[in-house]
């Protein structure tokens, strides 16, 4: 997660230097906020899986505990990578707008 925020970082700063629209920092305002909550929760679900792991030897329902973490994970994680990809996609059409008004 953090490798992909520092390349994304690195190309944003690349397209800053061709971009100069408010349109292009709003989207890319949804989609950062979106992305890093999706971290939040990744971090999140590590936490409580650790917390978990270390509890094991006195918690009777150890199993089901870990099997309603990742439930609970898995069903976020697809509501939020769903909300990332539509934004993803709403500043990918906006570039591309702009490469095509470049090339008029």
């Amino acid at each position: 997660m953090y490798e992909a925020k520092h390349s994304y970082n690195l190309k944003e700063g690349e397209i800053e230097l061709f971009i100069d629209e408010r349109e292009f920092y709003k989207q890319r305002r949804e989609l950062t906020t979106r992305t890093l909550k999706y971290q939040h929760q990744f971090e999140q679900a590590n936490d409580n899986l650790i917390s978990l792991d270390l509890s094991k030897e006195s918690n009777p329902n150890y199993n089901d505990d870990i099997v309603n973490l990742l439930d609970e994970y898995r069903k976020s994680t697809i509501s939020n990578l769903k909300g990332i990809f539509e934004e993803r996609n709403k500043v990918i059409q906006l570039l591309s707008s702009y490469i095509k008004k470049l090339m008029e």
